[in-house]
């Protein structure tokens, strides 16, 4: 959070005595704001009113918000597969100010082909806390209920959903570590990759899917938001060859 009351008192030229008089806020609440503003860690509501009251400026004038960024945000925990199928689990951390949350993923991969070429359909569900604990074979630490963490990436841009999936796609497939030896030629065969998320074990999925592409520098790149969901059943199989 960035507060720009040291910019306001410069414009409208009046000092923190002033300030303090016409406004009634004490000095020494005032004078940190103006002078050491990068080192406040709360404000409180009715002073920010109070401020931009006096001011007859909005909340963002006075308050900007500095978001974290993503890479900061979210983090890879753990990752492993499910023994003889095509399933990985992770385990993501969210940082939320100095504390970090974390929420167990299963991600069901179905591998396919279409008049594009290959591709991968994947389906990402963010488990229950029960069903965290039935399928992770370690403790989580800090485990939320999958249902919030998905309420909490809809809840935000449409890039976080992306930035997340994309993170996640990178992780599993794209990576010197691929958890899954036994589809490493298909995998380095495909270019297109599909992803939906379901919460909770729940059948109702984003109105749209997530389709990346992998291009020639073997960059992964959100493509475009697609609909209507495509079953990886309506997919024709491919072959795996395993002599690669």
């Amino acid at each position: 959070m960035i507060i720009h009351l040291k910019e306001l008192t410069e414009r409208y030229k009046i000092s923190i005595s002033d300030l303090s008089k016409a406004t009634g806020i004490a000095r020494s609440t005032l004078t940190p704001l103006i002078k050491t503003p990068s080192e406040i860690e709360n404000v409180r509501l009715k002073t920010v009113d109070t401020l931009c009251d006096f001011f007859g400026v909005s909340i963002s004038t006075l308050l900007e918000f500095n978001p974290t960024e993503f890479s900061e945000r979210y983090t890879i925990n753990s990752l492993w597969t499910a023994a003889a199928s095509s399933t990985a689990y992770i385990i993501l951390t969210r940082k939320l100010g100095e504390k970090e949350r974390a929420v167990a993923l299963e991600m069901r991969m179905s591998f396919g082909a279409d008049t594009d070429g290959p591709r991968i359909s994947i389906l990402i569900n963010a488990l229950s806390t029960e069903a965290a604990k039935q399928r992770i074979p370690e403790p989580i630490e800090n485990n939320i209920d999958g249902s919030l963490f998905y309420s909490d990436l809809l809840s935000r841009k449409k890039d976080d959903l992306k930035q997340v999936t994309k993170l996640l796609i990178q992780s599993v497939f794209l990576t010197s570590g691929n958890p899954f030896p036994e589809y490493k030629s298909l995998i380095s065969e495909t270019k297109h990759f599909f992803a939906e998320w379901s919460p909770n074990d729940s059948d109702i999925l984003i109105d749209k899917r997530l389709k990346f592409v992998l291009d020639q520098n073997n960059e992964l790149h959100f493509d475009c938001f697609e609909t209507p969901y495509i079953k990886p059943s309506d997919l024709q199989p491919m072959k795996n060859n395993t002599n690669q």
